[in-house]
């Protein structure tokens, strides 16, 4: 069955399962909605035991075994409910937001990532892990986290063509 909306945001897959995200009708997961309190879906990550995370404009959504969805958000450490992405690996779930990068610890939310600079990475818009680093695009250019400290890569330094970065891949080299 279609979304109900063509303003798709994302799909992700694992496993034959099928998430769909869009930016006005909420997500569907292999053909059902979901019950989401905000409608508002901004990336997903399916993970390795696949289960379904959601980056929505109200915390960070989890769909369960059974459907039900639990959001998690500012009552849980959140910085900022204004969830812009999310993805997973060996060094957790990381997600990103208005706000900075935060891991995810199952039921609250780590301190910012950035060290000293954490204040500076803000309008996270996609993230990849690559081992212990979190790659973060933003609007100000690509931060490389870890949790110790980041390095920000800007255009005006001549390491990027562009500041703003709206997707990321992690590639063998």
């Amino acid at each position: 069955p279609g979304t109900g909306s063509n303003d798709v945001t994302v799909v992700a897959a694992r496993d034959g399962s099928m998430l769909v995200g869009t930016f006005d009708r909420g997500a569907w997961w292999d053909g059902s909605a979901l019950s989401l309190g905000n409608a508002e879906i901004n990336d997903a990550f399916i993970d390795a035991a696949g289960v379904a995370w959601l980056a929505t404009s109200g915390g960070l959504a989890k769909v369960e075994g059974d459907g039900a969805v639990r959001t998690y958000g500012a009552l849980h450490g959140l910085d900022s409910e204004h969830v812009t992405a999310v993805r997973g690996g060996q060094g957790g779930l990381y997600v990103g937001t208005s706000a900075g990068v935060q891991r995810f610890e199952g039921g609250g939310f780590a301190p910012q990532l950035g060290g000293s600079n954490a204040d500076r990475v803000s309008h996270v818009y996609c993230l990849a892990l690559d081992g212990e680093e979190v790659f973060a695009g933003t609007l100000d250019g690509l931060w490389s986290l870890r949790r110790g400290g980041g390095t920000l890569f800007r255009y005006e330094t001549g390491e990027l063509p562009d500041n703003w970065i709206n997707g990321l891949a992690v590639g063998p080299d």
